[in-house]
């Protein structure tokens, strides 16, 4: 990467000259004799910085530049990854999506403006930002990131800085780049293709054909029954005890989430409770078949622990996928002629599709403590005896509470309830089963056109025009599959036997309350 202070520059520049001239008065001969050829004469350059009114400034705004060698050296799968190496540079992304966004000095992606050329581009999304995928990295002769104040001057969406593009314009002949990859959990396989291709047609008219594609399976998630990572097992718990000795915040390894498991676990029983049936239910888990056995209890504190024989896998970070797989391909075409030798028009077209579509986190339904009080139970008292009782959840991700009347409930549990004098319970429970656990999350841009026609030139002077109109239609998708309806869940969970609310009598035939009625 290139840091060009173009003040310090010019500086170096004057120096030159004024030495150049000392020695010409001193040794004229020699002087005559060395003079420059032409060809060597510095002709006009610009860059991003220098389209900023200076006045009231001391120096122009400073500006980095990232090369083409140094995107080749990275050899990033997108753009964004090698502009990371940037101090000031982030980039604001999602796992849910395959758009990469800038974020300079992390004041947001609405505060970057992202050019390509110096001009605007058509917005990837409806907040006005830019996916940087646009753009084939082989196309890409280098790219000014401009991070001073003065970059406002563009506007209110470059407060934070300007990101601009430069494309490779004069390529002559075909560049492209081929790599793939696997990390070393055999896994995150990904292929990137990169291609550019320049051609000039007679004298006055140049072709630039841009194209790339990348694909990457992403990283299943840390959670059962993948185990992506074994890092998804490291986290924290809160220590509230003053008289344990311990810090108020424990980092450990193999912390556990200990107010739920995969079938369901009591958590309603407090641990002051002295009566034998509600010990045999305190932390008592069920498992398939309407079994129940003992949960294996860790070093709790809260709804966390460390440690402990159950509950291998339910870590405590959110779960679903680490990395979303995408696909993304992106076709620009870039066409220059010359009218005269003063005047150029240009046309450019691009075509992107960018998708991701990975599972999110599952769905659960904890409580704060494994150790909690009986809840208040939840009645339909026109139903007979036997079917009052109802089994309810207060909120999407709290404890269900479980009445005795369930039909679902072992008949073990039922009998420790009433031993208990006990009429409903509290349980938390994760969901992994189809429709009920990790969600499919299917995001991007299916579809992005956009068509740009300008041209430039001078006219007369120092004086020069620059104009350009472009047009673009962007299609966002924001999917959400297998997501759980809330009032479906609920009813369902309300189970009933059918026979015994309408006629008193139980056929065992099991179905939700709200149809039974």
């Amino acid at each position: 990467m290139n840091y060009r202070d173009h003040n310090q520059v010019a500086s170096r520049h004057r120096t030159a000259v004024a030495l150049a001239v000392g020695l010409a008065l001193t040794l004229s001969h020699a002087a005559l004799a060395q003079q420059p050829p032409e060809d060597e004469l510095l002709g006009e350059v610009t860059v991003t910085g220098s389209r900023v009114e200076r006045s009231g400034f001391a120096a122009p705004t400073p500006t980095a530049v990232v090369s083409q060698q140094d995107l080749e050296r990275s050899a990033p799968i997108a753009i964004a990854e090698a502009l990371t190496q940037m101090p000031s540079f982030r980039i604001a992304s999602s796992p849910t999506t395959a758009n990469t966004f800038a974020d300079l000095r992390r004041v947001g992606a609405q505060r970057t403006l992202v050019l390509i050329d110096g001009r605007r581009h058509v917005p990837s999304q409806s907040n006005g930002t830019v996916d940087l995928n646009v753009v084939p990295a082989a196309m890409v002769e280098r790219t000014e990131l401009v991070t001073g104040g003065a970059s406002a001057s563009w506007g209110s969406d470059a407060v934070s800085g300007v990101v601009n593009i430069v494309l490779r314009k004069n390529l002559e002949g075909f560049v492209g780049n081929v790599q793939g990859g696997i990390s070393r959990y055999n896994d995150d396989e990904s292929l990137l293709g990169s291609f550019a291709f320049g051609h000039k047609i007679g004298e006055k008219t140049h072709l630039l054909v841009g194209a790339e594609y990348a694909n990457s399976e992403g990283v299943a998630s840390t959670h059962p029954p993948v185990f992506a990572r074994p890092w998804g097992e490291a986290g924290s718990v809160g220590n509230t005890s003053t008289t344990n000795g311990l810090p108020g915040t424990i980092y450990a390894h193999d912390v556990r989430r200990s107010t739920l498991s995969p079938g369901g676990l009591i958590i309603s029983i407090p641990l002051t409770a002295t009566n034998p049936s509600l010990v045999a239910l305190r932390g008592l888990q069920f498992l398939p078949n309407g079994q129940t056995a003992p949960f294996g209890f860790g070093q709790v504190f809260g709804n966390r622990m460390i440690g402990g024989t159950s509950n291998a896998g339910e870590y405590t970070n959110v779960g679903g996928a680490v990395k979303y797989p995408l696909e993304r391909y992106t076709v620009l075409t870039h066409v220059d002629h010359e009218l005269t030798d003063d005047t150029s028009v240009f046309f450019e077209g691009t075509f992107a599709h960018s998708l991701t579509d990975g599972r999110g986190n599952p769905a659960r339904n904890e409580g704060t403590t494994p150790f909690g009080a009986t809840p208040t139970c939840s009645q339909d008292t026109a139903a007979p005896a036997g079917g009052r009782f109802r089994t309810t959840s207060a909120s999407a991700l709290g404890a269900i509470t479980v009445g005795i009347d369930n039909p679902f409930l072992p008949a073990s549990v039922r009998t420790l309830m009433q031993g208990g004098g006990i009429n409903c319970f509290s349980m938390g429970r994760s969901w992994r089963e189809p429709g009920l656990g990790e969600f499919q999350a299917h995001d991007g841009v299916p579809k992005m056109l956009r068509g740009a026609v300008g041209g430039s030139g001078k006219l007369g002077g120092s004086w020069t025009w620059d104009a350009y109109f472009q047009t673009g239609r962007t299609e966002y998708n924001t999917i959400r599959r297998f997501n759980r309806n809330e009032q479906k869940f609920r009813n369902s969970m309300d189970a009933v036997d059918e026979g015994l609310l309408r006629s008193g009598l139980r056929n065992n035939n099991i179905v939700c309350r709200i149809n039974a009625d």
